[in-house]
């Protein structure tokens, strides 16, 4: 069964409450300390301000428990991500940060605790990042799991810190499910404990490269381009001792000691005030600026070596396919409704298929309507339907539109199926065409059948005796309004007053757009015996 919370994440918890509480008296050393660090600051005129922190009152063992990061070894078979200096040098734009980038493509803060994961939860963050991004879900806080990370990649632990590039390549393999499947316990806990299965709902990364590596000379103008092609950067650097009194401002190393490597998410660069990188940070919101931090370009090629390690993530890509790709209702009555036709969205790729709003262009685009039941994400290989209705209106006659599918295939951004139908005329027929009630004693009753045989509903507006004999024949029913594939009936009665033969005849006015307005006319005729 799956851990809750572990009883040592909580006592980290509560000893994080009690240091930003300040319910302890801070050592006169550490004091000196922040004021040495605060002179250096001024005397170097460094652009970041230092004060008292949840880091700073840690000892020093404590501090290094929530660094973790290792130097990564370069395999013959990894791929690295060409310097652009061209691009760099004209194309980027001045600023960017992927927190604000039509929208917040960064997830939340967390906090690693006494747990020198910081690799695990960088990699986590890209991945998180770059689901919103392949989602095009910006805002949503997808929240995935480190302890998977920490406890089934075998690219580190809690104790002993991990890999970049291992976690990358266990991203690639299996991946991560969400924070829900195993929670952080904050130490090295057992993969059994993850829920079960939790491989097949992993998110995962087709391929990384490396922008930089260790021992490689970073470069500014490279990482710049990977942020803005790939999107946030999983990054390492050195960290000294000052830094851990960051609470805002551009940081540069002003004074201390290197105390071990840091793995962190970068998110953003800004050219302006001498330009400088944005950082999302482990150690909690309530840390830096809110659990972030902005770092010079100049900290790339000096002591503190930040981008050493830079690893940019590459999407699984999905593969949209519709069918059938066009609908056709045939005859559908004006002013009703079809039924509803079928169609498929495939998704063939190996990343998730994430669909845009659908819906309906086109001339008559009013006229149909669909019902989407893909609730916005089709899994790899797998498949969804939308059904599509057609209601024609008035005039009659073909009706076109398109069901726009939008979606995260980069090679068919919109998909569509074409739909047509017929707003379908009703169609009058009179049978018989002609009466003749011959020689007729008395008085003599015929029935006349008004029929529709079209798919709307027929409106008959006048029914008129004519002619010199009118007279002579009483009409009784009603044919007013006929149903598709339906009749109305009237009743004509001859009644002769002698021998002579009577003629009239009796004029049907429809809509029947066939017609155009004229009447069918009916001959009737008859005489007294």
């Amino acid at each position: 069964m799956r851990k809750g919370k572990s009883a040592a994440l909580k006592w980290h918890l509560l000893v994080a409450l009690i240091l930003l509480a300040g319910s302890f008296i801070v050592p006169q050393a550490r004091a000196d300390e922040l004021n040495a660090i605060q002179a250096a600051i001024a005397a170097q005129d460094a652009k970041w301000v230092a004060g008292e922190t949840s880091m700073s009152r840690l000892s020093l063992e404590e501090r290094k428990m929530r660094l973790g990061a290792r130097v990564s070894v370069v395999k013959d078979d990894d791929t690295f991500i060409p310097e652009p200096e061209a691009r760099a040098a004209t194309a980027l734009p001045p600023a960017i940060d992927w927190r604000d980038n039509n929208g917040n493509w960064v997830t939340s803060v967390k906090d690693q605790y006494a747990c020198g994961g910081c690799w695990a939860f960088s990699a986590a963050a890209a991945l998180e990042s770059l689901v919103l991004r392949t989602r095009r879900t910006p805002g949503v806080n997808v929240d995935l799991s480190e302890q998977v990370m920490i406890s089934c990649s075998g690219a580190g632990s809690c104790r002993f810190g991990g890999s970049q590039s291992e976690a990358a390549a266990f991203l690639k393999l299996t991946g991560l499910p969400l924070d829900s499947c195993y929670g952080f316990q904050g130490m090295d806990t057992p993969c059994g404990d993850a829920c079960p299965g939790w491989q097949s709902s992993a998110h995962k990364i087709a391929q990384w490269s490396w922008v930089n590596a260790y021992g490689r000379p970073a470069s500014v103008s490279a990482i710049k381009n990977a942020l803005y092609t790939y999107g946030p950067l999983v990054t390492m650097f050195n960290v000294f001792n000052d830094f851990h009194n960051y609470t805002g401002g551009i940081y540069s190393h002003v004074a201390g000691d290197e105390e071990g490597l840091h793995s962190v998410l970068l998110v953003g660069y800004n050219d302006g005030e001498g330009g400088y990188f944005i950082v999302k940070n482990s150690w909690g919101d309530y840390w830096g600026e809110s659990g972030f931090f902005r770092i010079a370009y100049s900290q790339v090629a000096n002591e503190v070596e930040f981008g050493a390690e830079t690893i940019a993530y590459m999407p699984l890509l999905p593969k949209i396919a519709l069918s059938p790709g066009s609908l056709n209702f045939g005859a559908v009555k004006t002013g009703g409704s079809s039924n509803g036709k079928t169609v498929t969205i495939r998704n063939s790729g190996k990343g998730e298929l994430a669909l845009g709003a659908l819906g309906i262009t086109g001339t008559n685009q009013s006229e149909f309507s669909q019902s989407d039941n893909c609730g916005g994400f089709v899994a790899s290989a797998s498949s969804c339907a939308v059904t599509v209705s057609a209601s024609p209106r008035a005039p009659y006659g073909n009706k076109t539109a398109k069901l726009q599918v939008p979606s995260n295939d980069a090679n068919k951004p919109t998909s569509s199926v074409t739909l047509v139908a017929n707003a379908s005329p009703p169609k009058i027929v009179v049978v018989p065409g002609s009466i003749n009630f011959g020689a007729v004693t008395g008085s003599n009753t015929r029935t006349l059948n008004v029929r529709n045989t079209g798919v709307s509903d027929l409106t008959v507006s006048s029914v008129v005796k004519t002619g010199p004999g009118a007279a002579y024949f009483t009409l009784t029913g009603s044919v007013a309004i006929i149903a598709p594939r339906e009749q109305g009936e009237l009743q004509i009665t001859f009644t002769p007053d002698s021998k002579t033969v009577r003629a009239a005849s009796l004029e049907i006015t429809s809509d029947d757009p066939a017609k155009k307005g004229r009447p069918v006319v009916v001959r009737l005729s008859g005489k007294g015996k």
